[in-house]
């Protein structure tokens, strides 16, 4: 995620050459994954844990990323400070 917020920095807009921002919603939990269609083969993930993810993307705030409590338990195990937003 960390670097996904560093790359979109570097990429512009080609129509009017503004900079683009993201969203990005972190979830983890368990997830299914697979292959549908036969004609136009598309990869695609499944479960409660993605569509939570879509959730923490859709309610986040640009240029941010926005964390489940569950993740958040997860990243302080590892080190990372995360603040709430309230």
């Amino acid at each position: 995620a960390f670097a996904m917020r560093a790359a979109v920095k570097l990429v512009r807009a080609p129509h009017n050459g503004e900079a683009l921002c993201i969203r990005i919603g972190i979830h983890s939990g368990p997830a299914m994954t697979g292959v549908l269609g036969t004609k136009m083969p598309k990869f695609c993930f499944f479960g409660d844990t993605v569509n939570t993810a879509s959730r923490m993307e859709s309610s986040g705030v640009e240029g941010e990323i926005q964390v489940s409590a569950s993740t958040a338990g997860l990243l302080s195990e590892k080190g990372y400070t995360v603040k709430s937003r309230g």
